[in-house]
């Protein structure tokens, strides 16, 4: 049965690990026994605040590997990674596009396992439905992979499912592995994910105005 998590993300394009609410984005997440999760997030001081959808891989107190989707006339896809520290999540954070993925800067993700905190009757999750709120953003997730927004990068990654969770916890307790196993674990679907990411994006500039393609980037 999924989990619900609360789900804050930061990120600062100069590198230096210090956020602040500007460069921010929140929302919450259904997170699966297997790692896998998918949500949907907003920006609050962005000039596009309807919804994103977020989804990837996710290992409590360790990882987090997470792909953040805007409707493909506002952004281009972002990836943000992070290791467990006393805070949150640290890691960096990277865009999806014409020349593969591109390093932006680093990011910081706090989350909050509302189920958990319910069960132990934290007082700050009291008052919460957190059935409904599972409906409410079960639906909100169908209605954003209605749009078709860069589906091909969700239907590639979701159909790695396994293999990336296994990847990601291996990697995070310092498992190396050789160009081979890369290969046979990940590379050929990651190598489609890319290409057909990359067609997305190509058409989508083909269709618009190159003057307000990409105009609110970063974010």
């Amino acid at each position: 049965m999924s989990k619900l998590v609360d789900i804050k993300g930061y990120w600062n394009m100069s590198g230096g690990y210090d956020f602040n609410d500007n460069d921010m984005w929140e929302g919450k997440l259904l997170l699966e026994d297997d790692g896998w999760f998918e949500g949907i997030v907003n920006d609050p001081t962005s000039p596009y605040t309807g919804d994103r959808m977020v989804f990837g891989i996710y290992h409590p107190t360790k990882v987090i590997e997470l792909l953040k989707i805007s409707p493909a006339n506002v952004s281009d896809p972002f990836v943000f990674r992070g290791q467990r520290d006393a805070k949150g999540y640290e890691g960096d954070f990277s865009v999806l596009g014409f020349f593969g993925e591109q390093r932006c800067g680093v990011s910081h993700l706090i989350t909050q396992h509302v189920d958990y905190l319910k069960e132990k009757n934290y007082p700050e999750v009291a008052d919460r439905d957190i059935e409904a709120e599972k409906e409410e953003l079960a639906k909100r997730i169908v209605s954003f992979k209605q749009n078709d927004d860069f589906a091909e990068l969700y239907d590639n990654t979701v159909g790695m499912r396994s293999n990336l969770s296994e990847y990601v916890l291996r990697k995070y307790k310092g498992e190396t592995f050789t160009k081979e196993q890369i290969e046979s674990f990940l590379e050929p679907v990651s190598d489609k994910v890319q290409e057909d990411t990359n067609n997305a994006v190509k058409k989508l500039v083909k269709e618009m105005n190159s003057n307000n393609f990409n105009d609110e980037l970063p974010f």
